[in-house]
């Protein structure tokens, strides 16, 4: 399952699922575009029995919690469907919102060794008289 970063936000998943209050937050929170709005559509409910219906489901259509911590989680079908009827530039940032987190990651460049700088000629000779002191060669 693709990771959904959109506007900077992390959408939250779960079990498979995304979470659609953090899409209406991302989308601006407008009150006439909630995910219960969204879900009591005709639209929606065809979308959501044909997708419970397919033979490829893995995960259910639609979760919804209640509570203080409750909210709506829906299969990536859904995320499409509801981005389409927010506007048509929202559906286009969650279109290139999962493109992005379909890419794989870019992998490290391997880091650049470079060689030693050469040795000059005065160092090569101090080297040499060192090495020639340590063995006790006189000349």
């Amino acid at each position: 399952m693709a990771h959904l970063i959109i506007s900077s936000k992390d959408i939250r998943t779960l079990d498979g699922l995304y979470f659609l209050n953090d899409l209406h937050k991302v989308s601006g929170a407008s009150k006439k575009h909630q995910p219960a709005n969204f879900l009591r559509l005709e639209t929606t409910e065809e979308l959501i029995t044909e997708i419970e219906n397919s033979s490829d489901l893995r995960n259910l259509a639609v979760n919804k919690n209640q509570g203080r911590s409750g909210g709506t989680w829906v299969c990536k079908e859904l995320v499409y469907a509801y981005a389409t009827w927010i506007s048509a530039k929202f559906h286009l940032h969650v279109i290139r919102s999962f493109d992005q987190a379909q890419q794989p990651e870019p992998e490290p460049e391997p880091e650049q060794q470079s060689l030693p700088a050469p040795i000059q000629d005065d160092e090569k000779l101090k080297l040499i008289n060192d090495v020639t002191k340590s063995l006790g060669i006189a000349e």
